[in-house]
This record gives C-alpha cells, sequence and structure tokens, in this order.
C-alpha cells in the first residue's frame, strides 16, 4: 500500500513556463510560440492552429484579453506557486504515509485485541457452562431443599402435636404427683395411726450371743422396768402390751431401741409420764414412734425448738408441727433471705 514519493521533476507538468517575451518549450520538444502580450501559445505536432491554455480555451475574446492583461500583472510567478501546492502535496502525502504507518499498528492493535477477545470468548463460553452446571446444581438444590422444608413442616406439625401431648402428659403428670402426694401422706398418716400406740424405749441392755438375743422377751424386760423403776407394782396385771421387739440391725457395742405397742392408749401415756417424771434416776429414756418421713420433719424442727426454748419462749413439737407462743413455726425459704 506504500506510495511513492514524488520528485519535484515527476511533479512537475508537461509544460515549462518562463518569464513573458521568452520562448518556451515542452518536455517532449514541442515548439512553443508567444502572443503578442507575452503569453505562451503552444504549437502541437498534428494539430493546425494555435493551442490555447486550458484556462483560456472556452473564453470571449473580451474575457481572453481580460485574462491576459491580469496575468499581465505582476503576480508572484506561476511555477512558484505550483512548486508550493505540490510542496504542501508532498506534506499531505508524508502525512498519509504516517496515517498508514499508524493505521498498521492500528491493525496490529486490533489483532491482538482480536486474540484478546477470542480468549475472553473462550472464558466466557467456559464461565457460560459452569454456570449452566450451576443452575442445574442450584435447581437440584431447590427441590431438595422444597423436599427438606416440606419435611421441616411435617416435623413442625409432628413435634407441635408431640408438645401439645407433652403438655397434657405433663398436666396428668402433675396431676399424678398431687395424687402421689396425696397418698404418700394418707399413707403416713396411716403408718402414724398405726403406731400411736407404740414406745421406743431406749437404753435397756442387749445380749451379745445370736442365741440370746433370739429368745430375748422384750415384754417381761419393760414390766420388770415398769415394776421395779417406776413403781408401777400391778404393771403386769394392769398395762397390756400386745408385742414388744427391738428393731435395727445388730451392731456389738450398741444397744437397739425396743419398740413396745400397747393395747390401750392410756397405759402407753402412763408409761411416758412416768419416764418423764424420773429422767434424773433412771437411764431408760422413751419416746412416741413415727415413719421415717416425720422422724426426718422432727429433726429438722429440733434445733428450732431448742433456740425457741433457750429465748425463754413457750415452744412445742407435735407430730411434725412446730408451735413457738401459740404460732405455727414456717421455715423460711431461701428466696426470701
Amino acid at each position: 500500500m506504500g506510495r511513492r514519493k514524488r520528485t519535484k521533476s515527476q511533479a512537475s507538468p508537461n509544460f515549462l513556463f518562463e518569464q513573458p517575451g521568452k520562448r518556451l518549450t515542452m518536455s517532449n520538444q514541442s515548439p512553443v510560440a508567444t502572443s503578442p502580450n507575452g503569453n505562451f501559445i503552444a504549437q502541437v505536432p498534428g494539430y493546425q492552429g494555435q493551442f490555447l491554455p486550458p484556462h483560456t480555451q472556452f473564453m470571449t475574446p473580451p474575457q481572453y484579453q481580460q485574462q491576459c492583461t491580469q496575468s499581465s500583472m505582476p503576480t508572484m510567478p506561476i511555477n512558484q506557486a505550483i512548486m508550493e501546492k505540490l510542496e504542501a502535496m508532498d506534506k499531505r502525502l508524508n502525512k498519509l504515509d504516517i496515517i498508514e504507518s499508524q493505521i498498521s499498528n492500528l491493525t496490529q492493535k486490533m489483532t491482538v485485541i482480536d486474540q484478546r477477545v477470542s480468549s475472553l470468548e473462550s472464558k466466557v463460553h467456559e464461565q457460560n457452562s459452569k454456570l449452566t452446571e450451576f443452575e442445574v446444581s442450584r435447581n437440584f438444590d431447590s427441590q431438595s431443599n422444597d423436599e427438606i422444608r416440606k419435611k421441616q413442616c411435617d416435623i413442625d406439625k409432628q413435634v407441635k402435636s408431640g408438645l401439645e401431648s407433652n403438655k397434657k402428659v405433663m398436666s396428668e403428670c402433675e396431676s399424678l404427683k398431687q395424687e402421689t402426694h396425696r397418698l404418700s401422706e394418707e399413707v403416713i398418716d396411716l403408718q402414724s395411726r398405726s403406731m400411736r400406740d407404740n414406745l421406743l424405749f431406749f437404753n435397756f441392755d442387749e445380749d451379745i450371743s445370736a442365741e440370746a438375743r433370739k429368745n430375748e422377751d422384750c415384754c417381761s424386760k419393760i414390766y420388770t422396768f415398769c415394776k421395779n423403776d417406776l413403781g408401777m407394782a400391778d404393771a403386769q396385771t394392769r398395762i397390756q402390751i400386745d408385742r414388744a421387739h427391738r428393731i435395727g440391725k445388730f451392731t456389738p457395742g450398741k444397744k437397739r431401741p425396743i419398740v413396745a405397742k400397747f393395747n390401750h392408749t392410756p397405759d402407753k401415756i402412763e408409761v411416758k409420764q412416768k419416764v418423764l417424771e424420773r429422767k434424773d434416776a433412771i437411764s431408760i429414756r422413751c419416746s412416741d414412734q413415727y415413719p421415717k418421713v416425720i422422724q426426718d420433719r422432727r429433726k429438722k424442727l429440733i434445733p428450732e425448738l431448742i433456740k425457741a426454748r433457750d429465748e425463754n419462749k413457750e415452744a412445742v413439737l407435735r407430730y411434725d408441727k412446730l408451735y413457738i407462743n401459740g404460732s405455727l413455726f414456717r421455715e423460711t425459704p431461701l428466696g426470701d433471705i
């Protein structure tokens, strides 16, 4: 695409111009004649007549005369103007060459850009395929999530139903607890009623040998104690004991208490009162028998009983209740401290 730069000799026209009055010749050595006013008239071989310049061929005689008159005016030489125009054309051609070089560079850059675009297109295609796979995976995950949501809804319904059932069960359990507590209190009351005619005797000597313990007569020991220590001479005939025996597991060096069931409550109260009256003179002690639950409750109240009596307050422990100055004592909850 490159153009060869024109030289000034190549860019010149076929006519060579000179100053007015001088003979001009063409590049092909054709004879040239001048007009009377100093302009040239070219003699063309094979052509009879005068050959006028191209810009004067279509002028009328007056216009031509005027043109000839204007051309005779002192102006810049025509060949100099043509040379300037040619130089301007050369500059433009040089600019065209520069533009052509720039276009070539742009073409190379466009080639690199095309390669990059092709690479990007391949990457975009790869990404599109990955996106397609991702969409497929997402659709699968969406279906899985829908199934999970459905199962979750079923589980929530089951849990809700289970909670309602649990509430019912808890309510029933609470009712059962209350009923159990009531029954337990009734059983304790029945046990207490069955033990209300019983007395526990402490510090009675106990034989060491198993055979002697097996043949021990606890009723006789109590009658003897009532006669000799309590001064009740007719105890064996007046007081009736249904049965008496030791309670607890035998331990060497310890004396197990004897529980005696009296046939009549007044007899029990009389023996108990006699023991309290002679407590300073005898080593035997006695107390009422209670179920284990009541015994534990009484053990918790005994320190309060002692404390109230030390403060010169009237304190009485009845069954599992402590009365101080006639008022029922109640333990202070930990949250109220």
